[in-house]
């Protein structure tokens, strides 16, 4: 295509292609399933699924782009040997994946320059416990003044870059932040591993845990590999098409994939060793997700010397990673106003800012003005909705259309190979063709099909999931029970009894108010309040109760095996009047803790509580776990 824009340096385009590919999922999500699936283990099983899963669809959408010199739209268009070929529909639908994908990235971005900010200023310096972390960022998502105002700014950013062209806004921006990114990362790394606990974190997270994939956890490590390998890359929705279209073809295009999977995999690994060294410290459980990042890491730094400095840095190497793909994805978008319908460079830049921070603002506002908006049911909002249907939907079934384009219908298998293998480097031999036909898109249909399960029927539907035993002074036997829980996490109970205070006519219904935090859920009919966590094996929750209450008995909720293979339960206490309890004294404290669930279904629970005379006393439940819930192996 004559006086198209391209690519100034076989470096630039590197940087550009990771730079969209390497996001908040390397940090947030990838270290917290490694640590829960047998670290190197599970390691090894994602390099495995990025070469065999991920790499042959960077390749097509690479291939694609270069062989039409075209963004997505207009290679599915003209590629084919009848033109206007019909796969510019599929085409033009998988494009506005990246629209989805902007609406709720802003927002995010948003957040991670506003804590830079705080940090910067000395404004979040002050946050030192679990309560002040979660009550900062409750106020950010309270405020939607403030989150518009760096939203606007995470868009802007795009806007800027891509007014001032290719070459001179797009690639040389991405170069610098790509460089930042790393050297800020690195040393991020090396100050980690200077920690406390840095071996042991270092240890949990990249030495081989067999334990933690044996069994019936084996599916669940391989399947969260697979699903996290594919995922990483943002594949699907013609993101690296557009660079494609901007190279020539020196190299040949396995060679320029495994260089960005190299840099995708270097970021997501040297961020599991600052997560783990910082975690395992400090003594924070590793989550995943903003919980992870805004509230658990951003304590951590308040307790460092110089916290502020390397707080600020460390929120500055989050915002780089995410405004790379914000600017990448964007110049996607911008680049099909210019080749499609002919629109100045400035003019499509300041088009997409406008329709991007509009787009965005429903994201944003899903945390204050529209809260009471649940798109996935339950307490989920829009912008957990916005992460499912790109996530689960745009992203595989669009990767899905790249494969059928390129080895069935469309373009062929024939012309794909010629084009892949054009250029220095490595070659994909003719023998995986059938791979490529047969294997890969059955594998993309079901990741399709585990995300929508995991979604809309893992762990929910009226399914009888109570397990329950006690430790107290009264009689309290469950005799019926029926628990729903909702795609988000949210559940609703109810509870028949034979107690002998209520002749057999008691019934407690509970209901969760909030995902995420301990809450207080209701009260049964004698007066008992009742709070829920969510735990797995190995976290150690503590418990304050208030005055005129004291712990009584406890209640397993839910048992299941999560998707990233690891145990979790709901635990539930009861607090009765102080007047039942002998002597009227409550306890301080008391610190439970998942000990170990044998193969026979067996959960041990140990509780560490204050009570009067009676301080550090601990005492082990054993609990069975009934209607055959799968447990962990151990």
């Amino acid at each position: 295509m004559s006086g198209r824009e391209s690519i100034g340096s076989r470096f630039g385009f590197i940087m550009l292609a990771a730079g969209c590919a390497i996001g908040l999922g390397n940090v947030w999500r990838f270290p917290f399933m490694a640590g829960a699936n047998g670290g190197a283990l599970f390691v090894l099983l994602y390099v495995t699924f990025l070469i065999i899963l991920g790499l042959p669809v960077m390749m097509m959408e690479l291939a694609v782009g270069r062989a039409a010199q075209r963004g997505l739209y207009g290679a599915l268009r003209d590629l084919p040997e009848k033109r206007p070929s019909r796969w510019r529909f599929a085409g033009g639908v998988m494009l506005s994946g990246n629209l989805v994908l902007m609406m709720m990235y802003t927002t995010v971005t948003g957040w991670l320059l506003s804590y830079f900010c705080d940090f910067l200023t000395g404004r979040a310096c002050d946050l030192t416990t679990a309560e002040a972390l979660a009550g900062h960022f409750d106020d950010l998502l309270a405020s939607p003044g403030r989150m518009s105002l760096f939203m606007l700014l995470a868009s802007a950013v795009g806007f800027v870059v891509g007014i001032c062209g290719l070459r001179s806004g797009v690639e040389r921006v991405t170069k610098i932040l790509m460089s930042s990114l790393f050297i800020l990362l690195l040393g991020l790394s090396i100050h980690s591993l200077t920690l406390p606990g840095a071996k042991s974190g270092i240890s949990f997270y990249l030495m081989p845990n067999v334990k933690n994939v044996s069994g019936g956890n084996f599916a669940a490590a391989v399947s969260g590999a697979m699903a996290q390998a594919f995922f990483t890359l943002s594949l699907g929705v013609g993101s690296m098409t557009i660079f494609g279209s901007y190279i020539g073809k020196r190299h040949s295009l396995a060679s320029e994939s495994l260089l960005i999977i190299g840099c995708d995999t270097l970021v997501a690994l040297l961020s599991g060793v600052v997560i783990f060294s910082a975690c395992f410290s400090y003594g924070i459980t590793v989550d995943s997700g903003p919980s992870l990042l805004l509230i658990s890491l951003a304590g951590v730094f308040n307790h460092l010397p110089a916290g502020r400095f390397w707080g600020a840095v460390f929120f500055l190497f989050l915002s780089i990673a995410a405004l790379t793909t914000v600017i990448a994805v964007f110049e996607n978008l911008v680049a099909f106003m210019i080749d499609e319908w002919h629109m100045d460079r400035r003019l499509a830049a300041s088009v997409n800012f406008i329709v991007v921070s509009i787009l965005s603002f429903p994201c944003l506002l899903g945390y204050n003005v529209l809260k009471k908006v649940h798109p996935l049911g339950g307490k989920s909002t829009i912008l957990d909705f916005e992460d499912w249907l790109l996530s689960d939907l745009y992203l595989p079934l669009g990767a899905f259309v790249f494969v059928i384009f390129c080895c069935w219908r469309g373009w062929t298998w024939k012309k794909f190979l010629a084009e892949v293998n054009t250029g220095e480097g490595v070659k994909v031999p003719a023998w995986t063709k059938w791979y490529m036909k047969i294997v890969l898109p059955l594998l993309i249909l079901a990741l399709v099909v585990l995300g929508v399960y995991n979604r809309f029927f893992a762990g929910c539907g009226g399914e009888k999931s109570l397990l329950f035993d006690e430790y107290g002074n009264d009689s309290f036997h469950v005799v019926t029970t029926e628990t729903t829980v909702s795609p988000s996490g949210a559940f609703a109970a109810e509870y028949s009894t034979d107690d002998p205070d209520t002749s057999g006519k008691c019934r407690l219904k509970v209901s969760h108010k909030s995902s995420g935090r301990s809450v207080l859920l209701g009260r049964g009919t004698r007066g008992a309040a009742y709070r829920w966590w969510e735990t797995q094996l190995g976290d150690v929750l503590t418990v304050e109760y208030q005055e005129n209450t004291h712990f009584s008995r406890v209640f397993v909720l839910y048992p299941h095996i999560t998707a990233d293979g690891s145990f979790k339960c709901r635990i539930l206490y009861a607090t009765p009047p102080l007047e039942e309890f002998p002597g009227g004294i409550p306890p301080e404290h008391i610190y439970p803790q998942i000990e170990s669930v044998s193969t026979d279904g067996v959960l041990m629970l140990s509780l560490m509580w204050d009570y009067g005379p009676a301080r550090g006393v601990k005492k082990t439940l054993e609990i069975p776990l009934f209607y055959g819930i799968p447990v962990a192996k151990q």
